[in-house]
């Protein structure tokens, strides 16, 4: 990548191209960073269409912005409010009896997440790099109308064992 870096930077005019090309390996996203110097770059815009992802079935993540210098994508993850179910025995599992109190002296046969009604939000500060965030194959592109119907689905729906 230097040595494409160096040539592009000194076909642009750059006097001082190696000097330029070795700062561009400090960069966390050397290719966007030549692309700027080079006036070429065209940045990833959030829109409708790339904003809104499912993570399985209790995380939605709404994309809020690039910084494809650092390399990162930046997103709000939306969780659906869980609750743990006890099943005291393996009868009491059989037979769909629970208790949302955890037994004092800790003995229980399994546990379960039952779904509860409402979602929490948290902004993902840290961010993640963008081709891990679109490599990963379990988050599933959906439409807007599809995230605020699910939001409202789950405000509403309480799982009954």
């Amino acid at each position: 990548m230097e040595k494409i870096a160096l040539k592009a930077l000194e076909l642009a005019g750059y006097k001082n191209a190696n000097q330029i090309a070795a700062i561009l390996h400090y960069v966390p996203n050397p290719t966007v960073g030549l692309e700027m110097l080079l006036g070429v770059f065209e940045p990833r815009v959030v829109t409708e269409e790339n904003r809104y992802f499912k993570d399985g079935d209790n995380t939605l993540k709404r994309i809020t912005s690039f910084d494809e210098l650092g390399n990162k994508v930046f997103f709000t993850n939306y969780n659906r409010k869980t609750k743990t179910a006890y099943y005291l025995t393996k009868s009491d599992f059989e037979s769909s009896v629970f208790t949302y109190q955890r037994p004092s002296d800790g003995s229980y046969y399994t546990t379960r997440e039952m779904k509860t009604n409402g979602y929490t939000s948290s902004v993902i500060g840290a961010g993640e790099d963008i081709d891990t965030f679109y490599s990963r194959n379990y988050y599933k592109p959906i439409t807007a109308d599809e995230f605020k119907d699910t939001l409202t689905e789950w405000d509403k729906v309480v799982e009954k064992a």
